[in-house]
């Protein structure tokens, strides 16, 4: 997953992918959620047997500016990257 994002504030929500509510038919927990807080990125990543949550702690997504966020998702391990756009 790759995103191009320009934020406009240090804390919110910026992409879901996962059940909007719980079914009793189709038990499914796992989701992914990419968050700001305070301006660093946040990725946390459920396969169904409990969160991991990987903090990028050495990159501030700057409000107003181009920032690129990749994403890289396996059956084993999950990978985010951050990177600066100059426009």
């Amino acid at each position: 997953i790759s995103l191009e994002l320009k934020p406009e504030n240090e804390n919110g929500l910026v992409l879901y992918v996962g059940p909007m509510s719980y079914m009793d038919r189709l038990p499914i927990s796992d989701f992914l959620a990419l968050e700001l807080v305070d301006g660093y990125p946040v990725l946390i990543v459920d396969y169904g047997t409990g969160a991991v949550r990987i903090h990028h702690n050495y990159t501030k997504l700057e409000t107003g500016r181009f920032h690129v966020v990749d994403i890289l998702l396996t059956k084993t391990s999950a990978e985010m990257t951050v990177n600066l756009v100059t426009v």
